[in-house]
């Protein structure tokens, strides 16, 4: 957000006078740390809100819970009903199935008890019918028992006391009494406690005190229907239908009601056979217009939901209701450990953001008391965002007042035909007009500052920095040489280089100099207020005409690049002999001496032989920088070819072959480069170190080399060779090229060309002879590899030494 923040952070003192100032904005606030705010903050914005929010959903869930459970309980209430329906809709059509069975029709033949016991046919008969009634329902698990009594009949049919007299029957007077109220209805529903008295104790007239709830429905059968006149009773167990319609939960109770309210089937036989015309509950569904639905009523004190069905069938209404408190239980003591919970959580998660933001705002407590300390003003403010506020609200203000006086000057038309006229680059001559407009005298000169360690500058600023601080350094060179007689117009031309066009009225050879070096340390003391780093001051000679700018600007580059022999922090003004040495320079005999020394692993005399070469260096007169860079970057190079011939791994001292010879091209002075090169040695003697340290251990390459010493003036095969050593071949060539960076080919080749170096040197043989002595069979061949490792042909070679 602030690129610039390094340049600002040193003026933070005297921008909290500012922020302190502004005491009328917020002032309950800035008296409450921030440490304070943000517990504030929790309890309104977190606890409060988060446990009104469970609060809300603990109520929402419980009632969400209960309407799901009543609509659960509707639904396996509407489908039980289906279920007992459908069973109800089976009883019925099997007691019409039975009145219409033959055995049925021919009881008409046995009209009372005692014309069944006389006739056998008739006993068939009779059964035959017992037999048919007994299995009409037996795969039905609600039938408790049913039977079959004639009209006017004084025998009863059943399927659990056989057949027997109605005297030795369970009495049927409710029956009889049934159809006497209602003679012209033909169907019957009825709940009654029925006997279980056996046909023995019937005979003995003694009655059963047990009893069973049962559900009887009747079925007369009359003469329009049938030629055998008599009644059907199926009668149905209330315990088993009960079950039907009880849910799993021990909390809810299930039972139905007929169409008069009456209980006919209920699980507790206190309730059963009941009017509930007056019971709460039935009122309520009384006066429903729905067919089904759910409601929740106190009755007792106890909290109640019941859901209902009125079916169609009978009129029969189906009932179940539950205890809310009880079923309720086990959800509130959840909801309350989850309560429970989410306050813990919420405990210790404000406990520990008001730990950890305790240590976190430590470092800003203590520059408030640090700033406190020093400025009263801040002294009454205890938030420290509100003081921090307004020290980056200035900061920022300031900011874009830098980025947009930075778009201004980078904008300026002025800089960019300036640049132009530097570059040699300006297109039109109107454009220099213009410049000419500006510049109004007609001597010219150009000074190049150029920022000392260019590349640790470039490193260690941001760009916005950077053009910042560039800018602050283009105005003090424009206040520093605003002068009668003098314009100046400076801009920053390069990354590191800020240069000044100075335009003079009148030019002394002797004046100006003195008044530029005068200028120039003005500049840099004060450029040291707010610039960390030092600058060489390089000054081109004068020139009369605009167009020339151009060569101002080489003139002063070259003077900049003298620092190199120079040094650092300089005013140096051009002369001719920087452009071009009168001759160039090179240590010959330095490089011989440094070569052999490495030969011989002496780098201590090495480092002062390279120190030799600085001071020779300094003693040429105007030598160039082209010529210094090209001295030790060609002493780089000789010093890399000997220690390849010396087999040391080149990788060790400088890895990527470019990176020494551009690491000496980007120094600024002589002593930087002596510096490298030192260090450039050192790693040097590490490599032969190394290299010695394994020679006494690889006996095998010593074994190698001899044997190809001995033989490489014959054709030798190399794989017999290595067999011969005792290695594979891939190990031979492997060894090899590790030790002397090329391959076996190279090194025997090496040893050719080295021998007929002496020969030729030495003997008068003809070139013929000397490749068949050295290992060559023809002419071609010596000469190819002669070029290749020397440069140049034999007989080249004997031309230049003959």
């Amino acid at each position: 957000m602030f690129p610039a923040i390094c340049y600002y952070i040193k003026q933070i003192c005297r921008l909290k006078s500012a922020a302190g100032n502004q005491t009328n904005r917020g002032k309950h606030m800035k008296r409450l740390s921030v440490f304070v705010q943000l517990y504030l903050m929790l309890l309104l914005v977190l606890i409060m809100p988060v446990s009104l929010v469970v609060f809300y959903a603990t109520n929402t869930l419980g009632d969400y819970a209960k309407d799901e459970v009543a609509q659960s309980t509707l639904e396996k209430l509407i489908s039980s009903a289906n279920a007992i329906e459908l069973m109800m809709v089976n009883i019925v059509n099997g007691c019409i199935r039975f009145s219409q069975n033959n055995s049925f029709l021919e009881l008409r033949k046995v009209p009372d008890y005692e014309s069944l016991n006389m006739d056998t046919d008739n006993i068939f008969i009779a059964y035959d019918a017992y037999n048919t009634l007994k299995n009409l329902y037996v795969n039905d698990s609600l039938v408790y028992s049913n039977f079959y009594v004639g009209e006017d009949s004084d025998y009863v049919i059943s399927s659990d006391k056989g057949i027997c007299s109605t005297d030795n029957y369970l009495s049927l007077e409710w029956l009889q009494s049934l159809k006497e109220e209602s003679p012209s209805q033909k169907k019957y529903w009825i709940s009654r406690n029925m006997s279980t008295s056996t046909v023995a104790e019937a005979r003995r007239n003694l009655t059963s005190e047990v009893t069973v709830p049962v559900l009887s429905y009747v079925y007369v059968v009359n003469s329009l229907t049938n030629a055998t006149k008599g009644s059907m009773v199926c009668n149905i167990s209330v315990n088993r239908l009960s079950r039907m319609i009880q849910s799993d939960t021990e909390n809810g109770i299930g039972y139905i009601l007929d169409s008069d309210n009456r209980i006919i089937c209920h699980q507790d036989r206190g309730a059963f056979n009941q009017d509930a015309t007056d019971d709460a509950v039935t009122e309520r569904i009384r006066s429903s217009l729905a067919a089904s639905g759910y409601f929740d009523m106190a009755i007792d004190g106890t909290e109640y939901l019941c859901a209902y069905y009125k079916s169609n069938f009978n009129n029969w209404t189906y009932v179940y209701r539950y205890d809310l408190n009880a079923m309720m239980g086990k959800a509130s003591g959840l909801t309350f450990r989850a309560l429970i919970l989410i306050a813990a959580v919420i405990v210790f998660g404000t406990v520990l953001a008001l730990y950890l933001s305790y240590q976190f705002f430590k470092p800003v407590r203590s520059l408030m008391r640090n700033i406190s300390a020093n400025d009263p003003s801040v002294k009454g403010m205890k938030n420290e965002w509100f003081y921090l506020e307004n020290v980056f609200q200035n900061m920022k203000t300031q900011e874009e007042e830098m980025h947009g006086l930075l778009e201004k000057r980078m904008s300026d038309y002025i800089h960019l035909r300036l640049r132009e006229a530097l570059s040699g680059t300006i297109e039109k001559e109107e454009y220099l007009a213009e410049l000419e407009k500006i510049f109004p005298y007609h001597h010219y000169m150009v000074i190049f500052a150029s920022v000392d360690g260019k590349n640790e500058f470039l490193k260690s600023t941001g760009t916005d920095e950077r053009n910042y601080q560039f800018l602050r350094l283009e105005n003090l060179f424009d206040e520093t040489f605003s002068m009668e007689g003098y314009v100046s117009r400076s801009i920053r031309y390069r990354s590191s280089i800020c240069t000044l066009v100075l335009n003079m009225k009148v030019y002394d050879q002797f004046k100006v100099p003195r008044l530029l070096e005068e200028k120039i340390k003005e500049v840099k003391l004060k450029a040291e207020e707010f610039f960390p780093y030092t600058m060489t001051m390089g000054i081109s000679g004068v020139r009369t005409n605009l167009a020339d700018l151009v060569f101002c600007a080489q003139e002063a580059e070259a003077a900049v690049r003298h620092r190199i022999v120079a040094g650092k922090n300089q005013t140096i003004f051009w002369n001719a002999g920087m452009n071009e040495s009168k001759r160039y320079h090179y240590p010959y005999s330095s490089e011989k001496r440094i070569i052999n020394l490495i030969v011989l692993g002496n780098t201590d005399l090495v480092c002062r032989e390279l120190i030799r070469v600085k001071e020779q260096i300094l003693m040429v007169e105007d030598i160039s920088y082209d010529n210094v860079i090209l001295i030790y970057q060609q002493l780089i190079g000789a010093m890399i070819k000997c220690l390849m011939e010396q087999g040391v791994n080149t990788s060790r001292v400088m890895g990527n072959g470019r990176v020494a010879y551009t690491s000496i091209a980007s120094q600024d002075t002589i002593d930087e480069i002596e510096k490298y090169m030192l260090q450039f040695v050192e790693s040097v003697r590490e490599a032969i170190d190394h290299l010695h340290q394994e020679q006494p251990a690889d006996q095998t390459h010593d074994k190698i080399l001899h044997f190809l010493e001995e033989h490489y003036r014959e054709d030798i095969d190399y794989e017999a060779a290595a067999s011969e050593l005792g290695i594979s071949y891939s190990y031979m060539r492997k060894l090899v090229r590790e030790n002397t960076g090329g391959s076996i080919v190279d090194f025997v080749n090496k040893l050719r060309i080295e021998e007929a170096k002496k020969l030729l040197t030495t003997t008068g043989l003809s070139i013929s002879a000397i490749a068949e002595k050295v290992g060559y069979h023809n002419v071609q061949s010596i000469n190819r590899f002669f070029k290749k490792y020397e440069g140049i042909t034999p007989g080249e070679m004997r031309n230049i030494t003959g």
